[in-house]
């Protein structure tokens, strides 16, 4: 089980001028906050941008920032939704993806 403790920072979603993901950035923010001293980053927090992502460009994001991290810091991912069932949905891909612990708001 792994402890969840001091700061952990919701991440920022980038993107591009064109509004696409930017991956690139997602990953040196991730480094930015984890040289920082953060004991674990946050994934598409309850009042972000996260509800307007694709699944597509969720599991995007989770593929940079776990590699990013590298295990080093604890991965905090929200997984809420309307629908209970696309909150369960959600919540299984982010812990195959390597979540350690979930954010959700009961729908």
């Amino acid at each position: 089980m792994t402890e969840l403790r001091g700061v952990i920072p919701i991440l920022n979603t980038t993107f591009t001028e064109d509004g696409l993901l930017d991956l690139d950035s997602q990953s040196r923010l991730a480094e930015h906050l984890i040289a920082s001293g953060a004991h674990g980053l946050g994934l598409f927090g309850n009042a972000s941008e996260g509800y307007a992502l694709t699944g597509t460009e969720r599991a995007a994001i989770m593929k940079v920032v776990t590699r990013t991290a590298n295990g080093r810091v604890p991965l905090v991912v929200s997984s809420g939704h309307t629908s209970t069932a696309t909150a369960v949905e959600i919540s299984r891909e982010a812990e195959a993806a390597g979540a350690h612990a979930l954010m959700v708001m009961p729908p």
